[in-house]
């Protein structure tokens, strides 16, 4: 299971950051709470999860389901990291879904 931090990173890439105080602009975050982010110190509240989802376009429920998993206990972990997994499936079956009856129509 990816860390937040490791998928902090990635979002790093993907937004095209040079620094990581370009990516602190970009979230709307101090340059000390995004090293602390970024080196697995903090974890991102669900605020900043929401402001990661509109930058990227990715699932907001599976960005903050791996925040939660990254700060979660041994016994709890487990549930964050179903949960994470669930949504990126459910997402894509949503997709492929939407994909195929789109086709069908389009034959009819």
């Amino acid at each position: 299971m990816t860390q937040f931090k490791d998928y902090l990173k990635e979002v790093k890439t993907r937004l095209d950051c040079k620094s990581d105080g370009e990516l602190s602009r970009k979230l709307k975050l101090t340059s000390a709470s995004t090293h602390h982010l970024i080196h697995g110190i903090t974890v991102a509240s669900d605020e900043t999860c929401l402001r990661i989802a509109e930058l990227t376009g990715d699932n907001p429920a599976y960005i903050i389901a791996l925040a939660h998993a990254s700060k979660a206990t041994d016994k709890t972990r487990p549930v964050w990291e179903k949960i994470a997994a669930l949504t990126t499936s459910s997402l894509i079956t949503l997709l492929v879904l939407f994909i195929s009856s789109r086709v069908f129509c389009i034959l009819c």
